[in-house]
């Protein structure tokens, strides 16, 4: 009985995948809607940059991120008018 009773407080205290809607950076987190500037603050500069579509006004960029470590995967922080849209993960970075 004290198994089963342990096991569901382990369970019960057992962090949660993060959202596909959020992105860990060091020890902050970055979420959708958040701006570039709050976006820059945290995660510091993007590994990768660059405007996939629009005009000034209306610019598409997408950024890229490598966390530390061999053969981690890119996060690919896309944003429109200056927020926060979505949030991918790309292929392995060598």
């Amino acid at each position: 009985m004290s198994r089963i009773l342990i096991l569901a407080v382990l369970i019960t205290f057992m962090p949660g995948p993060a959202s596909a809607e959020s992105f860990k950076c060091g020890n902050k987190f970055v979420e959708i809607g958040d701006s570039k500037a709050i976006v820059l603050l945290r995660c510091g500069e993007p590994f990768f940059a660059e405007v996939i579509s629009g005009d000034e006004e209306r610019k598409v960029e997408q950024w890229s991120y490598k966390k530390p470590g061999y053969r981690s995967f890119l996060r690919i922080l896309t944003f429109s008018n200056g927020r926060l849209v979505d949030i991918k993960v790309g292929g392995r970075a060598n």
